[in-house]
């Protein structure tokens, strides 16, 4: 048996619906980041988790839905973090996975197995999303907001225990939707088609220079071999979309702000691949107030909250026995996920925070 002392330092991976994340404990910040997409050869059948390594014949596919991932689909993906990006073998050191808040008991015992007997890891601990980010700030009892690529959650976290009946989440506030919906903008206000929209840099033989707003201007290379696979074209046309409301879209920092005066404001200016572009003004604005509402943020704050107060009230919550400790539950919010870091996403939800009268008025510290 494997002696594993207190010093060696733990592997850390983590794979969210866009990023997986590999790295050491006690780091602040990953050594590798990486799409989480595995590419399988049609020829060989064998997958990859470098994204460099796909081909246009591969079939492109995606381990993690949200809260449920394929943890057999993740291990290619894993590998390439660990063994390809940090150069370490997982028989050296302990593993924490960090999986979703949500995670059902099979996946859990499923991702056990694989990690011990596939992968060999000596150890393994997994830590659910909320509770990491939590313990991250140097808290164990708060409200944690995930707001990722493929959801957003708020779950109350007490001594570090999730209190998932008091916990909610939703599939339609995410950067994948926001995406769509930034798509759907482009192409309403350029006329293009999406191929022509989001043609792929290696597709294009030349291009002209175009003005702001004009048709773009260009050739494709000939066909090469074999043909693109569908899911190839679409996940490299996701990524333009993506950069492009990474690059553009932004929250308005507080909900009194009139439209007509955030179309004062610069406007932000982007070109795509194809050559098109155009400055983007008071728009941008519109796609990130959809984050917030009854039906974004604010609500999903709200309803958490109200049913965590209510289980309190009827002796549900048994860990939160006292006031003090609602009330320090209450007065402590840690935001995690890469949507919250959409320009003026943290100042909207300041002013937010402030007005909702279910958190009784008091201060709320958010990190």
């Amino acid at each position: 048996m494997t002696m594993i002392s207190d010093e060696i330092t733990a592997l850390v991976v983590e794979s969210g619906t866009s990023a997986t994340r590999a790295g050491y404990s006690g780091d602040d910040a990953p050594h590798a980041i990486l799409p989480t997409a595995v590419g399988h050869s049609s020829r060989t059948g064998k997958p990859t988790g470098d994204e460099l390594a796909f081909a246009p014949d591969h079939d492109v596919v995606y381990p993690v839905d949200w809260s449920r991932w394929d943890v057999d689909g993740l291990v290619p993906l894993w590998r390439h973090g660990v063994e390809g990006r940090l150069g370490c073998r997982f028989e050296d050191y302990p593993l924490m996975v960090v999986e979703s808040t949500f995670a059902e008991r099979e996946q859990r015992a499923r991702t056990i197995e694989v990690v011990l007997e596939e992968l060999g890891a000596p150890a393994v601990y997994l830590g659910k999303t909320a509770v990491m980010a939590l313990f991250a700030m140097g808290r164990h009892t708060g409200l944690v907001l995930e707001a990722g690529a493929g959801g957003t959650a708020v779950v109350p976290v007490a001594e570090g225990i999730p209190l998932l009946q008091a916990a909610v989440h939703s599939t339609a506030i995410s950067g994948r939707t926001l995406d769509a919906a930034a798509l759907a903008m482009v192409e309403e206000a350029s006329g293009l088609s999406r191929d022509t929209l989001l043609a792929l840099s290696k597709e294009i033989a030349s291009k002209e220079a175009v003005g702001l707003g004009d048709p773009p201007v260009f050739t494709r290379k000939p066909p090469a071999g074999n043909p693109s696979s569908t899911s190839y074209l679409h996940h490299h046309q996701a990524k333009i979309v993506s950069e492009f409301r990474e690059s553009v879209v932004q929250v308005a920092e507080s909900p009194s702000i009139m439209e007509r005066d955030l179309a004062l404001r610069p406007p932000r200016y982007f070109e795509f691949p194809c050559g098109y572009n155009r400055n983007f003004g008071a728009e941008r604005f519109r796609l990130g107030e959809s984050l917030f509402g009854d039906a974004g943020v604010p609500g999903l704050l709200q309803q958490s909250v109200q049913r965590l107060l209510d289980r309190n009230e009827g002796g549900g919550s048994a860990i939160l026995h006292s006031s003090s400790g609602t009330n320090q539950l209450l007065s402590n919010l840690v935001v995690a996920g890469g949507l919250s870091l959409t320009p003026g996403f943290m100042d909207r939800l300041t002013a937010e925070v402030s007005q909702m009268a279910v958190l009784g008025g008091g201060k709320v510290r958010i990190q």
